[in-house]
């Protein structure tokens, strides 16, 4: 009589390194889907500022929210909330998480003073806490733009 098959022994071991290769895989997978979702902040606010840029230079005062922009972004996305907050020198984008486990970003672009001429000067922020919302403003400091209060620049 001929055993086709496999014994009990085999398919526990097979079975066991099932068990530890995705014990150190899913971790990794995690980490990157929490990396490209902080990604999509950074790119939606990198893509803000420069269009307040743009704006500036036309119309010689920054858009007050994205609908002014005329940027075709959503104000919503399934991973962040985004607001800009407006003033006469300073904008300020905030990518306000929609889940637990995101930072929260900012973007700010204002006018800086270079050789007696007017320019813009930008920066993209990064909370220093997970799950962080914010309504600060930033600022305009020495002629660099400056991260809301809680957040670092990236």
């Amino acid at each position: 009589m001929k055993n086709d098959g496999f014994t009990l022994i085999e398919l526990l071991v097979v079975i066991v390194i099932m068990g530890v290769l995705s014990a150190i895989a899913i971790p990794s997978f995690i980490s990157f889907t929490v990396r490209a979702r902080h990604a999509e902040a950074r790119n939606y606010i990198g893509s803000i500022n420069r269009a307040q840029q743009a704006h500036f230079a036309v119309k010689e005062e920054f858009a007050d929210g994205l609908t002014t922009l005329g940027i075709g972004m959503p104000v919503v996305t399934r991973n962040y909330t985004y607001e800009v907050l407006d003033s006469e020198f300073v904008t300020t984008v905030l990518a306000q998480p929609r889940r637990d486990n995101l930072r929260g970003h900012a973007g700010v672009a204002g006018l800086i003073t270079i050789l007696n001429g007017l320019a813009i000067d930008s920066a993209v922020c990064v909370s220093l806490r997970i799950g962080t919302d914010s309504t600060e403003q930033g600022s305009i400091q020495n002629n660099s733009a400056l991260c809301p209060d809680g957040f670092n620049e990236i």
